[in-house]
């Protein structure tokens, strides 16, 4: 005797590590009635095909066919022969009856149930018919009992034939001809079921294949669905990020607070409001995600988050992974959010998959239905159909203010620390509220990693560092630093300027934000330097000893990289170096700039033209950077006029004297390094008039020839890599220095 249906599909949950609870119970109903419309099923065919000969079959038959008894023991019921017409009238009658009181059962336990039924809640969000539910349920059944799958067969006349065909589920669904024919549509493209990607076609590439013969199953998410799986289907997993927070609570970000509560009053009517596609514009630092969740949790919404870019890459493709994302909203009755899409539209030349976002949309299921998409670009592609509303909302980058209200929120009750540091933190990691959370729960891991449990401000400043760490791609260089301003030997005048940078940098949001200077300024409201000077007289060990002590990043621009003879090329290159530093709180030192910051002349032709935009173009992308920006150039006096009116700082690095230089070989060697007593570093120094980078190549060489000789350092070994320098600077060594060789 097979397992009863209540048998199979506990023991299905079981498998599944499931919970047995009323999406189960209501799943074992559906399968009942199924037996029930099977039953009457075979009952009809039965009477229409009366069997010519009563006689037993033999028994090589039970291997090639599914026989009558075996139907009859796999239904839990005996079929009346059918040349008793009474008994057999009196069984469709019972049948009927049965199915009717299993119908107003599975009504009442949809009415008592607590929680939303699969089944109920699949038909009410796509607005499937009756008949559609019980397709699905038909197309289901052998993934839920391996005996249906007999039955089929057996209905089919054909045991290759396991799986339900399309003519077979409209007989068990529909009771006249009339309707079957009418009911096909329910199964062609333009469908709930399969543009919804429920139930799928098995043989509908087989052309000669008639179409009620053909095969249907249901989707494996949707099987799992019924079942209460809550898994996402295995093609879109990776790409989802689910979102579940509380109902209710305040708002959690610190800016928007306006348009947060404008959009929670447009999408607070539940299913009788319209359909709302909500375009949020604004940079990657604008905390979109953020926002989202917390308009989410105003109205009541899970949320599903998807990367439009990471969708476009996957193996599904972005039209099939944006169905199957949009049919995991629909199955978790959750919101969508998909960031990116303008990026991904901006590259989209035949508008492919502008369509495939108009059509998904007008697809999904629109009275109350919530699509947020996400770029920095203004919306300009229209996707709504007429069902849908376009809500635009511009979340702007956070200001110095609000970055103060960020690390004081994501600081609270978890590590202590002054007003005077949040400022600071504030000022040299401008992050987004889960930036700077995220960054908080790191330095607190590497607190209980260490054993006493309480996190410092070196942690945190290490958390802000590897929160900080992004991939500039092949037109920057993530420079390693280890020099600090003490180890730099420069005048003092100097000295107090690169001292000044680093204040400035450290205390921006209380002089912009808490003391209102941003209110005064739209552009320029980050630090721009320029390092003015000679090869070899520190600029780029300056550029570090910043990075080193403000704990930033530094990357040095590759000019060769980004300059192009192709007309928009160089504005492309900048642009994407200046949008990656601003999520990396990074410091670019642009090196020998005055190759693109070169005074504008002109116009004369066409390539004149463009190198001037070029120049206006950096000097708006300096003035709308937040971070800091260091130029590094050895002729001044080609750096376009209207830079240096702009940039905060000018530094000029002297070529060092003879007391500076002095400095800088008492400075140069490592610890390690053996040195003479009678090492006259002081004769040396004032004989070769060379710059901090020369010193430190005449060094090394010095050192190894040392090495070489087996003895520390002397002064014969610097004269020598001294006059080995400055042949390879082309440059003649006097008469005295040659002598005292």
């Amino acid at each position: 005797m097979p397992a009863a249906p209540d048998i199979v599909l506990k023991e299905i949950a079981s498998q599944r590590a499931l919970p047995y609870a009323g999406s189960t119970e209501h799943t074992i109903d559906l399968l009942r009635r199924l037996d029930l419309l099977l039953r009457r099923e075979v009952l009809h065919r039965r009477r229409a095909q009366p069997v010519v000969s009563g006689e037993p079959a033999p028994d090589w038959m039970r291997y090639a066919a599914v026989l009558d008894e075996e139907v009859d023991a796999l239904l839990l019921r005996r079929t009346p022969p059918v040349a008793d017409t009474d008994a057999a009238q009196a069984e469709d009658h019972r049948l009927e009856i049965e199915i009717a009181q299993l119908t107003v059962h599975q009504a009442a336990r949809i009415e008592a149930s607590a929680a939303g039924l699969p089944l109920v809640e699949l038909t009410r969000a796509l607005g499937l018919s009756a008949l559609e539910a019980d397709i699905l349920v038909i197309a289901a059944a052998c993934d839920l009992d391996r005996r249906y799958e007999r039955i089929f067969g057996y209905l089919q006349d054909d045991m290759n034939r396991r799986r339900p065909s399309i003519g077979l589920a409209l007989s068990l669904g529909c009771s006249t001809a009339e309707e079957r024919l009418a009911a096909q549509a329910l199964l062609f493209p333009a469908g709930r079921l399969l543009r919804h990607r429920l139930v799928e076609i098995l043989d509908a590439a087989d052309e000669g294949r008639p179409f009620p013969s053909r095969a249907i199953k249901l989707d494996d998410r949707i099987v799992a669905y019924l079942v209460g799986s809550q898994d996402f289907d295995a093609r879109v997993r990776d790409l989802i990020t689910w979102s579940t927070p509380e109902i209710g609570g305040a708002y959690r970000g610190v800016s928007h607070l306006e348009t947060l509560h404008r959009l929670r009053s447009l999408l607070s009517l539940g299913a009788e409001r319209p359909a709302s596609v909500v375009y949020l514009q604004g940079p990657g630092s604008a905390d979109k995600p953020v926002f989202v969740r917390d308009l989410c949790r105003q109205i009541g919404r899970p949320l599903l988050l998807v990367d439009a870019e990471e969708l476009d890459a996957s193996p599904a493709g972005f039209s099939e992974g944006l169905t199957l994302v949009l049919r995991e909203a629909v199955l978790a009755g959750s919101a969508v959010y998909i960031d990116k899409v303008d990026g991904l539209l901006e590259q989209d030349t035949n508008r492919a998959r502008l369509r495939a976002l108009r059509r998904c949309l007008d697809l999904h299921p629109h009275r109350g239905s919530t699509v947020f998409l996400s770029g920095e670009m203004p919306w300009r592609w229209a996707p709504a159909g007429e069902s849908w509303r376009l809500l635009p909302a511009e979340l702007f980058r956070p200001g110095h203010s609000d970055h103060i209200s960020i690390w004081t929120r994501a600081l609270s009750g978890q590590i202590e620390v002054s007003e005077r540091d949040v400022l600071e933190l504030a000022s040299l990691y401008p992050f987004s509220q889960a930036r700077a959370i995220a960054a908080v729960a790191m330095a607190k891991s590497r607190a209980e990693l260490r054993g006493d449990g309480q996190a410092t401000l070196s942690d945190l400043s290490v958390g802000c560092r590897q929160q900080s760490h992004v991939n500039l791609g092949r037109l920057a260089q993530r420079v390693e630093v280890h020099h600090r301003r003490e180890d730099l030997v420069l005048p003092e005048r100097q000295m107090q300027q690169l001292t000044e940078v680093c204040t400035q940098a450290r205390f921006r949001c209380q002089v912009m934000g808490a003391w209102g200077f941003e209110t005064k300024l739209s552009l320029g409201k980050g630090l721009s330097a320029l390092f003015a000077g000679p090869s070899g007289t520190g600029k780029t060990m300056s550029a570090g000893a910043i990075a080193q002590e403000l704990g930033l990043d530094l990357y040095r621009i590759d000019l060769s990289q980004i300059v192009s003879k192709y007309i928009g090329e160089t504005e492309k290159n900048l642009s994407q170096i200046f949008n990656s530093a601003r999520e990396a709180n990074a410091i670019l030192f642009f090196d020998e700039a005055d190759a693109l910051l070169g005074k504008r002349s002109s116009v004369k032709d066409a390539h004149d033209r463009y190198a001037n935009i070029e120049v206006a173009y950096l000097l708006q992308q300096m003035e709308a950077y937040d971070g800091i920006t260091v130029l590094a150039t050895n002729l001044r006096q080609n750096i376009d006029e209207a830079f240096t009116r702009r940039i905060r700082f000018i530094i000029d690095f002297p070529f060092p004297d003879k007391e500076d230089r002095l400095r800088i070989w008492q400075r140069i060697f490592p610890k390690g390094v053996p040195l003479s007593s009678a090492i006259d570093l002081a004769g040396v120094a004032t004989r070769f008039r060379m710059s901090g980078g020369n010193i430190r190549n005449v060094a090394l060489t010095a050192a190894f020839l040392a090495a070489e000789n087996g003895r520390p350092v002397e002064t014969t070994h610097l004269i020598q890599a001294a006059h080995w320098e400055m042949q390879k600077m082309g440059r003649l060594v006097h008469e005295q220095e040659r002598a005292s060789s």
